[in-house]
């Protein structure tokens, strides 16, 4: 009885069929979790994260091959802190995360400035009140300056303010300067400032 006539040419092209099988799943695994955090192909197999700098809230968006599969917006500590209290202002969605592409970068992104500042809060027992002016004050900083660094840069004025701040005294708004927001854009400034005057002297010199 002769043997089906694919077993014989599979047999006969083993190697071949395993080798353009290897490749084929080497392609297509280099397409779904590489290929994705290249522009202009970021769309491929993502996640994308945007806050509003106004109300705090997260928008989460998942897109697969380049088409929005999901949407959802989350409450945040500062959305929470915030609620009941007037409007700061309209929209103002901006890109915070975005994975794989961000995924090292993910600790100096908005939200997870948002949590750092909700643990100072329960460290150091902020009132409702004082919850808010941080808050809002948080937010201020991200609109005006925009980058990572001032996230943390508030958190850290605060962290300093409040170290050695009394156990059994809780931290109201009237304990956080009003102008402390103002503080901590112009200080980023003015050391960004000299970090520029100081690299452009290190290459003017012959």
């Amino acid at each position: 009885m002769e043997s089906n006539p694919k077993r014989r040419w599979l047999s006969r092209n083993r190697k071949p069929v395993i080798w353009v099988t290897t490749i084929l799943l080497a392609i297509v695994a280099f397409i779904v979790f590489f290929l994705p955090s290249l522009t202009p192909w970021r769309h491929l197999n993502a996640m994308q994260r945007d806050v509003d700098l106004f109300s705090g809230r997260v928008r989460t968006t998942r897109y697969l091959l380049c088409l929005q599969v999901s949407q959802k917006i989350a409450e945040t500590p500062v959305s929470e802190a915030l609620a009941g209290q007037e409007p700061l202002g309209e929209e103002m969605w901006v890109h915070d995360w975005f994975e794989p592409a961000d995924k090292m970068s993910e600790s100096r992104g908005i939200r997870s400035s948002m949590i750092w500042l909700s643990k100072q809060w329960q460290r150091f027992e902020f009132t409702p009140d004082a919850q808010v002016k941080s808050a809002t004050q948080f937010l201020a900083v991200w609109r005006e300056d925009g980058s990572g660094g001032v996230g943390v840069a508030y958190n850290d004025y605060l962290w300093d303010m409040f170290f050695e701040w009394p156990v059994d005294q809780p931290v109201t708004a009237d304990d956080i300067p009003d102008d402390l927001a103002e503080q901590v854009v112009a200080a980023r400034k003015a050391r960004i400032a000299k970090e520029e005057r100081e690299w452009e002297e290190r290459n003017a010199r012959p």
